[in-house]
């Protein structure tokens, strides 16, 4: 959405995101560019040796969850532990960060 949003108004940006979008060419674009970039956030494993979900990894200035579906019973085996790795990832905002 937000990408889709700064595509409109001519706003270039960095971004990575989980899956190909419709009017963008690539689902990761970097450059040296930009001053910020937009990550899709995802709570799944970071990989098979490092267990914390992606997102703890991101520190963000600026976050936007815009829902919560448990959908990782694999991973996260109650709804309890699954909300609270949203929780850590909040917590995870830079100082001074929204």
């Amino acid at each position: 959405m937000i990408l889709h949003v700064m595509h409109y108004h001519e706003k270039d940006v960095d971004y990575m995101v989980g899956a190909q979008l419709e009017g963008f060419d690539v689902m990761v674009k970097l450059t040296d560019d930009n001053d910020f970039i937009v990550l899709e956030g995802d709570e799944y494993l970071s990989s098979p040796i490092d267990r914390r979900p992606k997102f703890h990894l991101y520190k963000p200035n600026i976050a936007l969850l815009s829902g919560i579906a448990w959908d990782h019973i694999n991973v996260f085996p109650t709804y309890e532990n699954y909300v609270e790795q949203f929780s850590i990832f909040v917590d995870s905002i830079v100082r001074e960060g929204v």
